[in-house]
């Protein structure tokens, strides 16, 4: 989702990780407020011990452990080598870490080829919808079909501050949350004709991916 909508911004792939970080933080302390609010209103059970099955095994925390490893390199990676879609798309990348979880997983080869069918089926649509928002998209730039909706969609911002702008782009995202299932197909489907307008109302293509984000993880807790 997010090197989606950042490679058809035009910024670096996970750049600007410290405002998100700043953003997180503060929904983290508001989510656990609120939560905190709500126990001291409502009856509930405090436990004294964790049910057995709660326990993280040792397998899973090797687990956890390489999917962490695994972004943090993916991060430091992208700015560092210039990755954009293509090289983050590439199989052998996650076929790779799909690999290493499987090891530490203690998974068989017929367990760990059947969960990566699995996991891939799960991507079928994603994939389905950006590659048809690609073509969508090329069909409109070479007909400049694209030039004048981004047009029409400019004039109505002109003038407008940033900060209305960048609610508007929520709102945008929001409706198209509705019909498109998928983040990563809705950041093709969207971003090239909301990136330009966010540039032309005078906001950073970095805002324009963090508001298409909020709205995003908004529709998410709903």
């Amino acid at each position: 989702m997010l090197p989606v909508a950042q490679g058809i911004a035009g910024v670096p792939l996970f750049s600007g990780a410290s405002v998100r970080l700043a953003v997180f933080v503060i929904a983290i302390f508001a989510a656990v407020g609120y939560f905190v609010f709500r126990l001291r209103h409502d009856k509930y059970e405090v436990l004294t011990s964790l049910p057995v099955e709660a326990a993280i095994t040792r397998s899973q925390k090797f687990v956890l452990g390489v999917i962490a490893l695994a972004t943090v390199i993916l991060v430091w990676a992208a700015p560092e080598f210039k990755w954009h879609n293509g090289e983050l798309s590439a199989s052998y990348i996650f076929l790779a870490i799909a690999i290493a979880i499987a090891v530490a997983g203690r998974l068989t080869a017929r367990e760990a080829a059947d969960a990566f069918v699995q996991g891939m089926k799960g991507m079928m649509l994603a994939a389905l919808l950006i590659g048809l928002a690609a073509t969508i998209e090329l069909i409109l730039q070479r007909s400049m079909v694209l030039d004048t909706v981004i047009d029409k969609l400019a004039s109505l911002v002109t003038g407008k501050p940033p900060a209305v702008v960048a609610v508007g782009i929520m709102a945008i995202e929001a409706i198209l949350d509705l019909l498109v299932p998928s983040t990563s197909g809705k950041a093709a489907i969207s971003m090239p004709i909301l990136a330009p307008i966010a540039h032309i109302a005078g906001l950073s293509p970095q805002t324009c991916v963090l508001s298409f984000l909020l709205e995003n993880g908004i529709m998410g807790m709903t």
